[in-house]
């Protein structure tokens, strides 16, 4: 992939790989887990109908995941080599899976902000957050990149 593509577009779609494949078969039993899990009961919104399970999956620096191989493949070499950030390690990662009925409204929606979560695809920006009782919303995390790679 290209590092100017990446500048013009924002973003880069990978091909499938066998190694990322197989990272995903092994991975897969611990991240279907964590929906289970009652320590993860906090991330279930829209009414039970997404799991955001923001570091949920328990990874470590190298995307290992108990036994599983190290995350690796054409994607992770990018962020490495042409996004300079070689020397960090992989933050855990978030699970996001919706289920039947998505988007029901959350308890801590009102009409309005359901009406536009609806109507945008479910639009939110990562790292965004409501703040005071204004509910003014405000960059509160940064992220280098964001890597999704779909567990199902």
């Amino acid at each position: 992939m290209s590092f100017a593509a990446f500048q013009d577009l924002g973003w880069l779609r990978f091909a499938p790989e066998p190694a990322v494949q197989e990272w995903l078969f092994q991975v897969r039993p611990t991240a279907l887990a964590c929906l289970a899990d009652p320590a993860f009961l906090d991330w279930w919104r829209c009414g039970g109908t997404w799991f955001v399970g923001v570091n949920a999956l328990g990874n470590d620096h190298l995307g290992r995941v108990g036994t599983s191989e190290p995350l690796s493949g054409e994607a992770i070499e990018f962020i490495r080599r042409d996004l300079d950030l070689g020397n960090y390690g992989l933050d855990r990662a978030q699970i996001s899976a919706i289920l039947p009925g998505y988007p029901k409204i959350g308890h801590d929606e009102n009409a309005a902000s359901y009406r536009f979560r609806r109507q945008r695809d479910a639009a939110h920006v990562d790292g965004l957050h409501a703040i005071g009782p204004e509910r003014r919303r405000m960059q509160r995390e940064f992220q280098g990149y964001l890597l999704g790679l779909p567990v199902t």
